[in-house]
């Protein structure tokens, strides 16, 4: 499943983008733990924007698709970043458009296809592929990088999946776009219209 291929780069990120920017560049612990510090903080604002794209439009998986694209780029680009500005960008773009990003997306496709008695399976599966990446991401980036020397692989190796994500989401049908309901009012609400 296509929404399924985002963890394992976010883990990627989160385990070893420090010790990779040590390894790769002059900058010091500090500097190294600002420059890692992008990515969460430009997924706050990522986060709220897209997920009010989503609830606008009710594309979520044509929206999926591009940050899954944007996503590839920004990690692979990370390896590819020759300055500190275009590195910055690459983390900055990744924490607009990537796992935390993505994930009430997610969530909210996985609760629009699940079959009604199957949710908390469909939801749980979701778990599953996060916990996995969760193992698997720094267990494989440690191995490559004992058995290689280089740790860049990793980050294409995340680039990859996602765009293999990419391309298991554009073969999946689109489904009519999704009707956006007005917000709910609360019975307190309604009782003071009265």
């Amino acid at each position: 499943m296509p929404l399924t291929s985002h963890p394992f780069t976010f883990f990627v990120i989160l385990t070893w983008l420090p010790y990779y920017l040590e390894g790769v560049g002059d900058s010091d612990v500090e500097t190294t733990g600002f420059t890692s510090s992008l990515v969460p903080w430009a997924s706050i604002p990522g986060a709220l924007l897209v997920s009010a794209i989503s609830d606008r439009t009710g594309r979520r998986l044509h929206l999926v698709r591009a940050l899954l694209v944007l996503a590839a780029l920004s990690i692979m680009g990370i390896v590819y970043a020759k300055s500190r500005l275009v590195l910055f960008a690459c983390l900055i773009l990744y924490g607009l458009v990537g796992k935390l990003a993505m994930d009430p997306l997610v969530v909210a496709l996985t609760s629009e296809w699940a079959p009604a008695g199957r949710m908390a399976t469909a939801m749980a599966f979701l778990n599953f592929a996060g916990m996995a990446s969760s193992v698997l991401a720094p267990y494989v980036t440690g191995y490559l990088t004992s058995a290689t020397g280089r740790m860049d692989l990793a980050f294409f190796i995340a680039g990859a999946l996602l765009l293999a994500g990419f391309g298991i989401a554009l073969a999946m049908p689109d489904r009519a776009q999704a009707s956006v309901a007005p917000p709910r009012q609360s019975a307190i609400a309604s009782g003071l219209r009265r």
